[in-house]
């Protein structure tokens, strides 16, 4: 009985896969939530987020990759609104299931993530996936695990050039942890009242 349901939970698996077997490199956008604030860290090279995804939509009619869209949790359901817009006029742009998750993309892979500056920069370098980011400012500016281009033209040479791009693997666990440690905790740690 209990082999039964293995097989059965592995047959499952497969047939929700959220990736195409195409051969083609496979772009992971993270988005941000469309009322959030572009330039929370700095300018960013686009005005808004908008104006990021249809920069991106048009470079999916550029390269032939695998381009798939992951809306923040957060706001999925008014992002995805405005995802009308993108999928009539770039039908390269694949939107993934809400319920989707990290591990279950990280479990199938992609080649990178593209972001303004989310949280993915520090969560997806640790599985070896490089994540550009649509700005020259962010959260882990200051450490190697993530790409920064200051320029939409650096930026898209990053895009074209994706399945060339290395993660500086010495010591990345290190830098990672320093920064979950300094952004997460010493803000936490500070505000406690002493004991």
């Amino acid at each position: 009985m209990h082999q039964c349901k293995i097989k059965e939970a592995n047959i499952s698996k497969v047939k929700n896969k959220l990736f195409k077997d195409t051969g083609r490199p496979r772009v992971l956008i993270a988005t941000h939530c469309f009322t959030d604030a572009v330039h929370f860290y700095g300018k960013c090279l686009f005005p808004d987020f908008f104006e990021w995804l249809k920069y991106l939509g048009e470079l999916s009619k550029k390269y032939d990759y695998d381009w798939y869209i992951k809306f923040h949790p957060a706001q999925y359901d008014n992002n995805k609104k405005h995802f009308e817009y993108f999928r009539e006029k770039y039908d390269k742009l694949i939107l993934l299931p809400k319920q989707t998750n990290n591990s279950d993309i990280l479990r199938e892979r992609v080649d990178a993530v593209l972001t303004v500056y989310g949280s993915v920069g520090h969560e997806y370098p640790l599985f070896n996936i490089p994540v550009i980011n649509a700005s020259n400012q962010g959260p882990h500016k200051n450490y190697n695990f993530n790409y920064y281009p200051n320029s939409i033209r650096n930026y898209e040479k990053l895009i074209k050039n994706i399945k060339k791009l290395k993660i500086n693997k010495n010591n990345i666990k290190n830098e990672i942890s320093e920064y979950i440690f300094m952004a997460y905790m010493t803000n936490h740690l500070l505000i406690q009242p002493a004991v």
